[in-house]
């Protein structure tokens, strides 16, 4: 087998061709849109909101196969292979298209390479400084380089990493089925245990609601050492992700008191309309994270309701819709949920024996989810490590 030093290096310019034909959409409400999701995720269709269809615009037809990349995400990540299903959807100029020269390059080969992170590193170096909205322009992208082997052995490496990322992909998609188990767990549950009930006031379930500050950050997340702002991406998907953050930039000492702790029920202040007062337990935290201004803790009536059974009536679907409707704001991206309008919440709840009869069982989920997190780190260092190896030759 070659040595990795030996395959040519080439510019993606040599392989890629942009798509210069762009097309006018009068009619954007008739079309399917695409967004890049960061950090390698891939491409997605990407819905739009009632009331928020965008006026007609020039942009790109995608097809299956093409390569395409986020103008201002570049350096988060955002580029893919546009797969089958999306094939004729649409995206605007901020989203440019390729063609991949297959004679030289398989489009599965640059997926994996894109998603090793060293395009990601290529494009923070050349916005290194600039403002966090810096946009990679094509002819930026297309002078980045990349090692380039032979079809077949781009084929190989490819096979190799497609297993590999299966592997992960399994892993994920188990943890989010133990969530829908849960919440299924829960709707059964709850629906059995308050039949004949006194709806209870939020008000009396919540004893005080606090939210902290918003001082200067930098975009990066906070190492280890540091102190970081929690985002709101580290609540709005129902789980607590404490990577969700940004990292200080002033002295922390006044802000302790804002410290998130284990057992902290934290609900988003504002947001879109459909994450807008999403809710999210704190298991566990590295520490030294900060409640944001637009961050809401939940200081609870322990006599009348355990932590893990609010958090999933908050995000049930009947709840969720009802905090929707309370929540207020007059722009069509962002809503506000007060905590006046919180306040006016009623609900039924069962009594603490019940509701602690819900938690063990969620706890039970909740320990196979770790074991599944342990799992799926391992399982993704094995790829980053066989992808590190297969891009110098080694594998």
């Amino acid at each position: 087998m070659s040595a990795g030093h030996e395959w040519p290096t080439v510019k993606l310019g040599d392989v890629l061709t942009p798509v210069r034909e762009s097309e006018f959409f009068p009619n954007p409400g008739a079309e399917r849109f695409v967004t890049v999701k960061l950090h390698g995720q891939g491409a997605v269709e990407r819905g739009i909101s009632a009331g928020k269809t965008p006026v007609a615009f020039t942009g790109f037809r995608i097809q299956a196969g093409q390569f395409i990349y986020s103008r201002i995400d570049a350096r988060n990540g955002a580029f893919a292979i546009v797969p089958s299903e999306l094939d004729g959807a649409v995206v605007s100029k901020d989203f440019p298209v390729f063609e991949i020269n297959e004679r030289r390059c398989s489009p599965r080969y640059l997926e994996h390479f894109a998603r090793t992170g060293r395009l990601t590193a290529n494009a923070k170096a050349f916005s290194q400084g600039a403002t966090n909205r810096q946009r990679i322009k094509e002819k930026t992208l297309l002078r980045f380089k990349f090692p380039l082997p032979p079809l077949p052995e781009q084929r190989r490496i490819a096979g190799i990493l497609g297993k590999a990322s299966a592997s992960v992909t399994s892993r994920q998609t188990l943890h989010f089925k133990m969530n829908e188990l849960r919440d299924r767990s829960f709707n059964r549950f709850h629906t059995k245990h308050t039949q004949g009930s006194t709806p209870i006031s939020f008000k009396d379930l919540v004893l005080q609601i606090e939210n902290g500050r918003s001082p200067v950050c930098e975009s990066r997340e906070a190492e280890k050492d540091e102190w970081g702002i929690l985002k709101l991406s580290a609540v709005t998907s129902g789980e607590f992700k404490s990577h969700e953050n940004k990292a200080l930039l002033q002295d922390s000492n006044a802000l302790k008191n804002f410290e998130v702790h284990p057992g902290d029920l934290l609900m988003t202040r504002k947001n879109t309309p459909e994450l807008v007062g999403a809710v999210a337990l704190v298991r566990k935290t590295r520490g030294r994270l900060l409640l944001p201004d637009l961050i809401y803790r939940l200081r609870l009536n322990q006599e009348l309701v355990e932590a893990e059974y609010f958090r999933a009536l908050l995000m049930s679907a009947p709840v969720r819709a009802r905090i929707r409707a309370l929540a207020g704001g007059s722009s069509q991206s962002m809503s506000n949920i007060s905590k006046q309008r919180l306040n006016q919440l009623v609900m039924s709840i069962p009594p603490l024996s019940d509701q602690r009869e819900f938690v063990l069982q969620s706890e039970k989920i909740y320990r196979l989810q770790d074991r599944n997190t342990e799992a799926l780190k391992l399982t993704q260092e094995l790829h980053a490590s066989l992808a590190a190896r297969a891009f110098s030759g080694q594998l």
